[in-house]
């Protein structure tokens, strides 16, 4: 979960509290988020109903462990649904335009791998390998619980050509997925960013077949 949905979190903990007849004091909150918060809220939630719907075990208040199991193998999803978002925007959408993704750690991983331009550059001999890596290093993040410092954007070949020649502009920046996350990520991450008029994608390139597209333009907000 992104550190933005810990009220949403927590509203989801205090109707189980409710259900159960359990008080949901502070301290309590703070060790489920804790011990929760490497997986997506979505699939906390799913983990939640699974649990009540238990004839056994959904007697009784869910401990952390109770979510983990009936999540099941989160993290190895997790890692190969958030390559799955990658390898669409390296083919569909190139290393041209930077980059913002709905998730910090994909942000982390592709840093410590060489950057979005990088990516771009890779022959597609290379791409097996580099989908190991990326998996392997999005899992080790995720066990942390901690995307760290990350780049707010993956900066793309205009905005790269933009600094070097010293222009202030920024080109056309792509968020990829949930709208409002992608902009999370990029108002915490590293350099921050100026407030932008949105558009969605499709509203500029009407035959772009790539779904949870949206792109920032240059006007102010």
């Amino acid at each position: 979960m992104q550190s933005t949905e810990i009220d949403k979190f927590n509203v989801l903990l205090l109707a189980i509290g409710e259900y159960y007849n359990r008080e949901i004091t502070g301290a309590l909150a703070q060790i489920y988020w804790e011990g929760l918060k490497r997986f997506d809220y979505q699939a906390i939630s799913r983990a939640t109903q699974m649990h009540m719907a238990n004839p056994d075990a959904g007697q009784f208040f869910p401990k952390i462990a109770d979510f983990v199991r009936h999540i099941g193998g989160g993290n190895a999803d997790r890692s190969l649904i958030a390559w799955s978002k990658v390898d669409t925007a390296v083919r569909t959408i190139g290393d041209h335009r930077s980059v913002v993704f709905d998730d910090s750690i994909i942000h982390a991983v592709i840093a410590d791998m060489g950057g979005w331009i990088g990516f771009g550059m890779s022959d597609m001999s290379e791409w097996p390998f580099r989908q190991n890596e990326f998996v392997k290093r999005y899992r080790g993040y995720v066990e942390r619980g901690d995307a760290g410092a990350y780049p707010a954007k993956l900066v793309g070949r205009a905005d790269a050509h933009n600094r070097q020649i010293g222009k202030e502009t920024d080109a056309e920046t792509v968020l990829i997925g949930d709208q409002h996350r992608a902009l999370d990520v990029l108002k915490l991450g590293d350099h921050g960013a100026n407030r932008r008029r949105v558009k969605l994608l499709s509203e500029i390139d009407p035959g772009h077949s790539v779904p949870a597209l949206t792109l920032i333009s240059n006007q102010a907000a």
